[in-house]
């Protein structure tokens, strides 16, 4: 198997820093592994992991999509909240630099010769 390994647990390190993480790309049927939460995160952000993505580590009965495996959820959560915090600046940016009105009032007549101008 391929992958990131952050190397052997130390013991007393906190769970988020174990690379006990595998994931099967899309397209692909080989898993990638074994990765920390951080290395899960870097894939996720750089579109490696997609949140169906199948998922495992040492104590599950069977591999899962990341979106159904519980202790997962927070990252797509405060993922999601990044995007939207980002588009939200974006839109705010965007709003600054564009005329707020490029519309132009046309009034129409109707002229002597029954024209619309």
């Amino acid at each position: 198997m391929e992958g990131k390994s952050s190397g052997p647990a130390i013991p007393g390190q906190d769970s988020e820093e174990k690379a006990e993480w595998y994931y099967v790309p899309k397209g692909d049927s080989q898993p990638k592994g074994p990765f920390t939460l951080r290395d899960l995160d870097v894939e996720w952000r750089t579109m490696g992991l997609r949140s169906d993505s199948l998922m495992w580590k040492n104590g599950m009965s069977e591999w899962k999509q990341l979106y159904k495996v519980e202790s997962l959820k927070s990252m797509l959560d405060q993922s999601n909240m990044e995007v939207a915090r980002d588009l939200q600046q974006a839109n705010l940016q965007l709003s600054s630099i564009t005329p707020q009105s490029n519309k132009k009032t046309v009034n129409y007549y109707k002229g002597p010769d029954g024209m619309w101008h």
